[in-house]
Formats: C-alpha cells, sequence, structure tokens
C-alpha cells in the first residue's frame, strides 16, 4: 500500500467507524492488505452510495 493509499484509508476509516466499524478500536489501522480488504468490504456494504463508490474503487486498486 502506497502512502497516499494508507492516508485515503485512514480517511474512509475515520469517516465510517460509527457506521461500519464501530467493533473495532478507535486507533485500528489494518496492518496489512488482506486486512485492508475486509475493512473496505465492510464499510461498502454499511455505507451510502458515494462511500460504496469510493471503497470499491480502493479494493480494485489493491488488486
Amino acid at each position: 500500500m502506497t502512502t497516499e493509499f494508507e492516508s485515503e484509508l485512514r480517511a474512509l476509516i475515520a469517516a465510517n467507524r460509527v457506521r461500519a466499524l464501530w467493533s473495532l478500536p478507535r486507533d485500528y489501522f489494518p496492518p496489512d492488505e488482506a486486512s485492508a480488504r475486509r475493512i473496505l468490504e465492510k464499510i461498502a456494504a454499511r455505507g451510502d452510495r458515494q462511500t460504496w463508490v469510493r471503497a470499491r474503487q480502493m479494493l480494485r486498486e489493491l488488486n
């Protein structure tokens, strides 16, 4: 993961912590790409349309 990707992921996680990631520790950040994929899938499943689109774009970038 690039630094730019990581900063975008951090922002997406912060914006969706209450809606999609409430069970995770407040300072959680995925340690590897597999964990990042799982987090992005959770965000996509519970987010609004714009969030879903961004999470899916980021998932494609990981492939």
